[in-house]
């Protein structure tokens, strides 16, 4: 596709950029604002701190380890269609930790948002190189690498205001408005028709980075954590 792609005029670039912009800005969101609402899940479930950190590294955790995955499947398939998958899965997963009832139902649930956090992430910068021209590809990441920093920092405190005036499950409602005009916007605006690139995938790396980066990760979160032994955690170093 060249550079410089007639068919994307400005309005259309811009809808793009502020379509994957949401998808990667509500992903972040959701990374950091349920950090705030965690002393009150852990009451509620009757749950150990060891267990409900895994609320947020289940979904930092997953978003990690299949963005290769998810990246090939958009350079295969359309790619608008996998940012509007994601933009669903997204929604889902934040629908039902919402109505979660037990910390694994909400574990289970923050991975499947997790998925859908990965699938926009994985081909959102591919699907702004392919509509902006070289000369203002610098722009619009840094604009984005921008929005991925006001996501984070924001986190904290939308989760604050809405345990303030709310419940911990509003921080989940709120993802799905978002959700719904992403995948809504990424289907209407998003490159439609791609080539498929040669060559088959890579699963053995693949698995290899999921494993590698799932053990890391591991590792980090559960260090001199009780129940856990200098040798588990020397295992995950390994792998």
């Amino acid at each position: 596709m060249p550079d410089n792609n007639e068919q994307f005029g400005f309005f259309r670039r811009w809808i793009i950029f502020g379509t994957a912009s949401t998808g990667i800005f509500m992903a972040m969101l959701c990374a950091t604002s349920v950090n705030v609402a965690l002393p009150i899940i852990e009451r509620e479930f009757s749950a150990s701190l060891a267990n409900i950190q895994w609320v947020v590294t289940a979904y930092l955790l997953t978003i990690s380890s299949v963005l290769p995955v998810f990246g090939w499947l958009g350079d295969m398939l359309q790619r608008k269609r996998v940012i509007a998958a994601g933009f669903f899965l997204f929604g889902l997963g934040g629908f039902l930790c919402s109505q979660s009832t037990s910390l694994n139902q909400l574990i289970f649930s923050r991975i499947v948002q997790g998925i859908g956090a990965s699938m926009e992430s994985a081909n959102s910068y591919a699907a702004l190189t392919a509509v902006f021209p070289v000369n203002q590809r610098g722009k619009v990441f840094g604009m984005l690498g921008t929005i991925v920093a006001l996501g984070s920092i924001s986190g904290p405190s939308v989760g604050g205001f809405l345990l303030e005036y709310f419940n911990w499950h509003s921080i989940f409602y709120v993802t799905l408005p978002f959700s719904l005009l992403g995948a809504l916007l990424a289907l209407v605006y998003m490159p439609g028709a791609q080539p498929r690139k040669a060559g088959g995938f890579d699963l053995v790396g693949a698995l290899s980075l999921i494993c590698a980066i799932a053990a890391f990760i591991l590792a980090l979160s559960q260090w001199g954590r009780p129940g856990w032994t200098d040798a588990e955690t020397a295992v995950c170093g390994a792998v």
